[in-house]
């Protein structure tokens, strides 16, 4: 390769860069304005509640009671 084409090939690649570079902070804007909004929770408290009676039935079956069939 010639002078001129190692030149005009680093030109060509620097011009590139410095496109891409502007299209993409416009297109993806400046991280550094972004802002969330994050929502706090309540810290864990030792309060126990009792459990809905809807969805915790004292009367249901349980299933990790070991069940034998056939068995004595």
């Amino acid at each position: 390769m010639k002078k001129n084409d190692v030149g005009i090939a680093v030109i060509v690649a620097v011009v590139g860069t410095l496109i891409a570079y502007f299209v993409l902070n416009g297109i993806l804007g400046n991280p550094d304005d972004a802002s969330e909004i994050v929502e706090y929770i309540s810290p864990i408290t030792s309060d126990i509640r009792v459990p809905n009676p809807e969805v915790f039935n004292a009367d249901a079956i349980n299933p990790t009671v070991e069940v034998i069939i056939g068995g004595e």
